[in-house]
């Protein structure tokens, strides 16, 4: 057979008095027949063969350029251009977006995994591919975007930290003279902001009352009422600096202090222990107390009532009081 489809490409196979010619034509089946015509024609006439050379723009590197304007400006921008830039490392940049398909992507997930990526992980980087080849199809380089398959993600992890296991954590921060991350532990653990959201806290974001997000990670602002002890904590912040937690390295001033607070209390090994507990011990308060979800979410700046869902079967039976209505 001389032309048959292998990927997003048309493979024309041609053969006279013991030459061959074998190359892959993208576009319509009519494209790769009249190729197929013209080597024949070549190799009758005994001439030497100039294959097509698709054009350089058609290149993953020169279609990332022309992606970049899709993710300009969102919150995810710099996550999702690092992880562009990892898939054009594996598939190498001066690859032909036409040369990608599904066996393709099937390697690259085989990698990923062999490299002990988690599937939440794998999936945000086959992401990036997708966006990358929704972009070559928009610009008419591919016929369509190669089939990429999403990775079963495991629920997430409610945590919930109760009064004990706080007050141990911040006596230690505190026996370790770093009193500032004992002060973030209480106020994130009162208030439910990310750890994100709160180093960049302003003073003119902060009241006697309450704190003003304005920079979410969903881009919706919202104001968080403040309990006596998250305010208290925030007093004990110098003023000289922007704001109550400016200035604190993630790597040097939380991540490393928090895995030595681990070690400390003999919970090296506990995958639930982190700093992102606490603003799940917020969600977690607030339901069991019987605070409404939809108040929940809108506190914790949750941008869909389904992540907030996830609390909800620590909610205090309230069938009782349901059917009490219709008596």
């Amino acid at each position: 057979m001389p032309i048959r489809q292998r990927g997003n490409g048309w493979q024309v196979d041609v053969k006279h008095k013991g030459k061959r010619i074998r190359e892959t034509v993208y576009g319509s089946r009519e494209l790769a027949e009249a190729r197929e015509a013209e080597l024949r024609a070549i190799l009758l006439g005994g001439r030497a063969v100039q294959a097509d050379v698709p054009a350089k723009m058609n290149t993953l590197e020169s279609c990332l350029d022309k992606t970049r304007p899709r993710w300009r400006g969102t919150k995810g921008e710099s996550t999702a251009l690092s992880n562009a830039d990892m898939v054009l490392d594996f598939f190498g940049r001066d690859t032909l977006v036409q040369d990608l398909d599904a066996e393709r992507v099937s390697e690259f997930i085989e990698h990923l995994t062999e490299q002990g990526n988690s599937n939440a992980t794998i999936n945000r980087k086959c992401s990036a591919l997708r966006t990358v080849l929704t972009t070559a199809k928009d610009l008419e380089w591919i016929d369509r975007v190669p089939k990429i398959p999403r990775m079963k993600e495991n629920k997430h992890r409610v945590v919930c930290f109760d009064d004990g296991l706080l007050d141990s954590i911040t006596r230690h921060f505190r026996c370790a003279k770093q009193s500032r991350l004992s002060d973030l532990v209480y106020f994130l653990a009162d208030t439910g902001l990310r750890l994100g959201e709160a180093r960049k806290l302003m003073w003119c974001d902060i009241s006697p009352n309450r704190v003003t997000i304005i920079d979410s990670k969903n881009s919706d602002s919202r104001a968080v009422p403040l309990t006596p002890r998250a305010y208290q904590s925030i007093q004990r912040q110098t003023t000289l600096r922007p704001g109550p937690w400016h200035g604190l390295d993630y790597d040097r001033d939380i991540r490393r202090p928090w895995e030595t607070m681990k070690g400390a209390l003999n919970r090296a090994d506990d995958k639930t222990l982190v700093i992102h507990g606490l603003r799940h011990t917020f969600c977690s308060r607030l339901v069991q107390k019987g605070v409404h979800l939809q108040v929940v979410k809108e506190l914790a700046g949750h941008r869909n009532i389904e992540t907030t869902l996830r609390y909800a079967h620590l909610a205090p039976s309230n069938h009782e009081a349901a059917i009490a209505v219709l008596s």
